[in-house]
C-alpha cells in the first residue's frame, strides 16, 4: 500500500456550488500520469451535492482527503486545504476546471532539482509567455502588475515552505482580487528564480459573461483593496512600485467611469491620496486622467466617451 504521508504534491480544490462539474475536475486529477500526490477537497459549506460527491470519491481513492466547513470564502478554503495537506509542493485547482493528463508530471520534473520554489505553466495554448526563467524581482513585479503570467492562483506549483500564516490573512471584506494578494505575498516569500513552462498544465473554463461581476465597484472598495495590496508588499520595497501603482489606480477609476460614472465623481480620501501621490511624482495628467480626478458630472464622462467613439469610427472610415 502506498504511504499516504509521503505525497510529493498536494492538489487543493476549494469547492462551492460545484456539483455540475466537480466529477470532471476530480477525474482529471485522478487520471494523472504522476501518481505520488494527494487530493484535498475543501467543501466550503456548499448547499448542493458537492460535499456528498467529495465523500463518494474519498471512499474510492486513499489519496483523497475531504474537509467540510462552514462557508468562509475561497481564501479560507485554500488556507484550510494547505493546513491539512502534507505534500512538499502545493497546487490549486478551481472546481470548474481540470488538469491535462501530464500536468503534475511536468510540474514535478521542473521542481524536483530544487532550483525553483515556484513553477508556472500555461493554461491556454495561446498564453503569451514562453518557457523561460523570471528573476525574483521580475516575478514580484509581475504579480503586482500582471505583465507576463496570469494573477490567478492556478497553473502554478508552490513549495510548501512559502506558505506562512500571513499568506491567507486577507480581510473577509476583500471578496474580489484576493487571488492576486495571495500571489503577491507568495512572491515576496520566494527567494529563488521562477520557472515558466512552455506546456499547457491547466484547462481553464471561462465563466459565462453574465456570471462575471465588475471588479471596480466603488472607490471605497478600491481604497480597502489598495491598502491590502500595499500591506502585502514589504515596507522597504514599496517605493519601487509607486509609479506603476499610480497607473493601476488611475486605470481602475477609468474603468469605473465606464461602468459607474456617478461613483467616480464622488470626492473621497482615496481619490485625494491618489492626487497627492501624482503631485509628489510630478506626473503629467492626460485629459481622461483629469476627468476621473476632477470631473463633477456624469454627463462629462458620457460626452467624452461619445466623442471618443465617434472619433474612432471616423479614423477607421478614413483610415487616419
Amino acid at each position: 500500500m502506498r504511504d499516504v504521508n509521503s505525497s510529493q504534491i498536494s492538489v487543493i480544490i476549494p469547492i462551492y456550488k460545484a456539483e455540475e462539474y466537480l466529477s470532471r475536475c476530480i477525474d482529471s486529477i485522478l487520471a494523472q500520469s504522476f501518481i505520488n500526490f494527494e487530493l484535498v477537497l475543501v467543501d466550503d459549506g456548499s448547499p448542493d451535492r458537492s460535499g456528498a460527491i467529495c465523500d463518494e470519491y474519498m471512499l474510492r481513492d486513499e489519496r483523497i482527503k475531504v474537509v467540510h466547513q462552514k462557508n468562509g470564502g475561497v481564501t479560507a478554503a485554500r488556507s484550510v486545504g494547505v493546513n491539512v495537506s502534507t505534500g512538499e509542493y502545493i497546487t490549486f485547482v478551481d472546481a470548474d476546471d481540470s488538469l491535462p493528463h501530464n500536468a503534475l508530471a511536468l510540474f514535478y520534473a521542473a521542481a524536483e532539482n530544487g532550483l525553483y520554489d515556484i513553477v508556472i505553466g500555461k493554461y491556454d495554448i495561446n498564453s503569451h509567455f514562453r518557457g523561460n526563467i523570471l528573476t525574483v524581482c521580475e516575478y514580484q513585479r509581475n504579480c503586482i502588475f500582471g505583465d507576463v503570467v496570469p494573477q490567478a492562483p492556478w497553473a502554478k506549483l508552490f513549495k510548501r515552505s512559502l506558505f506562512t500564516e500571513e499568506i491567507f490573512n486577507i480581510p473577509r471584506k476583500i471578496t474580489k482580487g484576493e487571488d492576486m494578494l495571495m500571489n503577491i505575498r507568495l512572491a515576496f516569500q520566494n527567494k529563488k528564480p521562477v520557472r515558466l513552462l512552455d506546456e499547457v498544465v491547466y484547462n481553464y473554463v471561462p465563466l459565462p459573461s453574465g456570471c462575471m461581476s465588475n471588479f471596480w465597484e466603488s472607490q471605497d472598495y478600491e481604497a480597502n483593496y489598495h491598502s491590502c495590496l500595499l500591506a502585502s508588499i514589504p515596507f522597504g520595497k514599496q517605493k519601487y512600485f509607486v509609479q506603476e501603482m499610480i497607473e493601476t489606480r488611475l486605470n481602475g477609476l477609468k474603468i469605473m467611469s465606464l461602468q459607474c460614472p456617478e461613483e467616480v465623481i464622488r470626492r473621497t480620501a482615496y481619490k485625494q491620496q491618489l492626487l497627492d501621490d501624482i503631485k509628489n511624482l510630478k506626473r503629467p495628467l492626460q485629459y481622461l486622467d483629469k476627468l476621473v480626478l476632477y470631473g463633477q458630472s456624469c454627463f462629462s464622462f458620457k460626452l467624452y466617451f461619445f466623442i471618443t467613439r465617434v472619433k474612432n469610427k471616423l479614423c477607421r472610415l478614413f483610415q487616419l
